[in-house]
């Protein structure tokens, strides 16, 4: 209780990330301490001006996510300086447990996550959708789920499974960059080789057919640009997609996928999908985006 009281009354830290000594340890690696003397200072021929209010930094690296920088103030004496000893004794503790820590949360994250692609895995879309298409209801807010996939994928790679991992391979990932870059929440999971699904908080089915036609043509520059690929041996990649918004959810997210699968895969029942055509032909490069009656 006295610790949260305290810390009621402490100033947050700022983290000033333009900071050149931020931008060194980020790029260096270098742990940072301003609390030694300057002939004991951590990053020689560091000018006495390029120092940081707080007492250290410490930047920490991951082979999945953004870099962490942790930054601390002692709360004692400051009477005495640090030795740099002590400090990267310290450094290296930290360093110890973050390595364990970030084996185990890497080995989480590839059983939720297709790793070529960064997309979720079926159970765990299935999960996380339930759960936000749950709270999305309770709380009466709008969602759509779309369902993408790659007409005659199958077809079109049979006997040739390299070029279909790449293909695959190359969507999920380029999807994933797309919506990391335009979304803030979004859930899009790997379904199939050829199926991928999307979840959009915020906005109903016709907003949804406007974003992902933006989405798609994303996908179209994204996927043109790759010619290290060899890609251009594929003349064309048609994109079908269909969607369905919280109006049609009945409280089974799986239940409602299987909906919109029905409207893209069976011949059953005239229904409404969407189609974009992306022509990877660099003389006649055109794309087309249309809705059509299966």
């Amino acid at each position: 209780k006295s610790l949260q009281t305290a810390s009621r009354w402490r100033r947050p830290c700022e983290v000033p990330l333009d900071s050149p000594v931020i931008r060194e340890s980020l790029k260096s690696g270098r742990a940072y301490c301003a609390v030694t003397s300057d002939s004991e200072n951590l990053m020689a021929g560091r000018a006495a001006e390029a120092t940081l209010a707080c007492d250290a930094c410490i930047p920490l690296y991951r082979s999945y996510g953004q870099p962490l920088l942790i930054q601390f103030e002692r709360t004692g004496s400051r009477s005495q300086t640090c030795k740099p000893e002590a400090f990267h004794r310290t450094v290296k503790l930290i360093r110890f447990f973050w390595k364990h820590l970030q084996a185990t949360n890497q080995r989480q994250w590839l059983v939720e996550h297709d790793e070529p692609t960064g997309t979720l895995r079926e159970e765990t879309f299935l999960a996380q959708g339930q759960a936000w298409s749950d709270r999305f209801a309770r709380q009466d807010e709008l969602f759509s789920v779309v369902v993408i996939t790659v007409r005659g994928f199958r077809r079109m790679f049979a006997g040739d499974s390299a070029r279909w991992r790449q293909l695959s391979g190359i969507l999920g990932c380029s999807l994933q960059k797309i919506l990391s870059e335009q979304f803030d929440k979004f859930l899009l999971g790997k379904m199939a080789d050829d199926v991928f699904a999307l979840m959009l908080p915020g906005i109903d089915q016709f907003l949804c057919e406007t974003t992902m036609r933006r989405i798609l043509r994303s996908l179209e520059q994204e996927i043109v640009q790759k010619q290290e690929d060899n890609l251009l041996e594929v003349p064309v990649v048609e994109i079908q997609w269909a969607d369905a918004d919280h109006k049609q959810y009945e409280g089974d997210l799986e239940q409602f996928l299987n909906d919109i699968y029905c409207r893209l895969f069976s011949r059953s029942e005239p229904m409404e999908i969407f189609e974009h055509r992306i022509e990877l032909n660099e003389t006649a490069r055109q794309t087309e985006d249309t809705s059509c009656k299966s």
